[in-house]
Order: C-alpha cells, then sequence, then structure tokens
C-alpha cells in the first residue's frame, strides 16, 4: 500500500491528553486552538480513511485522495456539528472525495485520456483462501465497469464489511438506494442469472 502522509499542523502545546480524549473533547479542544487535538483526531481515522480510498481509487491513486481527504477533514472539522458520529464523517469525506475522482477518471475515459486501471491481487490478502481470491479477481475485473455509485455500495458492503445502514450514512444515502445500487452491482457480477459467489451473501445484509 502507499506511503500517506497527514496534513502538517502548526505545534502548539495540547490543552489535554490527546491520547485518551474522545473524538469530541479532540474537536473541542481544536476549536479552542489546540492544534494537536487535530493532529490526533486525524491520525486517529486516517487508517479509516486510507483503507476506504485504497479500496476505491487502486493502489496508484489513494494516496492523493488520501491526501484531499484529510486536508478536507481538517478545513471542516472545526465545524463538525455535535449530533454527528466522527466515524461516519470521515466516511463521508472519504466516500465522497473518491467519488470526484472517479467521476474525474470516467470523464477521462470519455476523452480518450489514460487512466490508472485496478489491480486486485493489491487488495487481496496473502492468507485469501483460493477459491475466495479466484472469485474476488473476477469481481474486480468488471468492478471498473459499475457506475459511481454502485461501484462504491459494493466496496463498502462487501470489502470494507460495512452494514446496509452505515453504508447509507457514508454515502449520504437511504438504505433504499443503497439496496438499489447494490442490486445493481449483482445485476453486473452475477453470471448465469445467478449471483457471484463474491457477492451470494449482499441479500443477507440487506437485513441489517
Amino acid at each position: 500500500m502507499a506511503v500517506v502522509r497527514l496534513p502538517t499542523l502548526l505545534e502548539r502545546p495540547a490543552a489535554l491528553n490527546t491520547e485518551d480524549a474522545t473524538d469530541w473533547e479532540l474537536v473541542a479542544a481544536f476549536r479552542q486552538g489546540d492544534t494537536l487535538a487535530a493532529d490526533r483526531i486525524l491520525r486517529r481515522y486516517a487508517p479509516v480513511v486510507a483503507n476506504i480510498t485504497y479500496r476505491m481509487m487502486g493502489p496508484n491513486d489513494c494516496e492523493d485522495v488520501f491526501q484531499d481527504c484529510m486536508y478536507r477533514a481538517l478545513r471542516k472539522l472545526r465545524q463538525l456539528a455535535h449530533a454527528n458520529n466522527v466515524r461516519s464523517w470521515f466516511w463521508s469525506i472519504a466516500v465522497n472525495t473518491s467519488r470526484r475522482a472517479l467521476r474525474r477518471q470516467a470523464l477521462r475515459r470519455r476523452i480518450g485520456l489514460p487512466t490508472t486501471p485496478l489491480h486486485p491481487d493489491s487488495f487481496i490478502r496473502p492468507s485469501t483462501p483460493p477459491d475466495v481470491a479466484l472469485a474476488l479477481r473476477e469481481v474486480y475485473s468488471v468492478v471498473e465497469s459499475l457506475p459511481v455509485k454502485p461501484r462504491q455500495a459494493l466496496i463498502l458492503r462487501r470489502i470494507e464489511g460495512l452494514k446496509i445502514a452505515e453504508v447509507a450514512e457514508a454515502m449520504g444515502a437511504s438504505t433504499a438506494s443503497v439496496k438499489r445500487w447494490l442490486a445493481q452491482a449483482v445485476a453486473v457480477i452475477g453470471t448465469g442469472g445467478g449471483e457471484h459467489e463474491a457477492t451470494r451473501d449482499l441479500d443477507e445484509g440487506d437485513k441489517d
């Protein structure tokens, strides 16, 4: 996986123990001028954002999208409403930023400019059973042909393991829309009139 870097913040003595602070204690401290609190919360959720952007964009494009996500999060952190779930907020930033990047890629393809293809083996762990790995390679071979939203819904649900409600929150959509996008993805990936092995549990996921 590509090495990712967090935005550099001007250091200032922390007003609280950032290691043990809750998300909202960190947000409140940042609003009061504690930049180390912002650095801590960005680092806390960097793996979440990095994983999503890596799955969405592939190893060659994920770092730029990751950096964009982190700068957007830093810029908007002071305005984060207390009603928001912080993890879901970072999911949304990762999904929306990846969506814009994917649409730019689609535009480049339409006008004949080169784009970076996904490399399925970079997504599959060495410990993955051979039959599952084969199924995942077949899935990834058609993922790029999916429209952006079905593609994102499929990756968040099947690869990241989010529940339907979590996918909906991350994508800023209803659960009905997420189920529709998943059905579209399954229709493309499915073979022989049935579901592909790698997407067989999607119907069960609709019950979450």
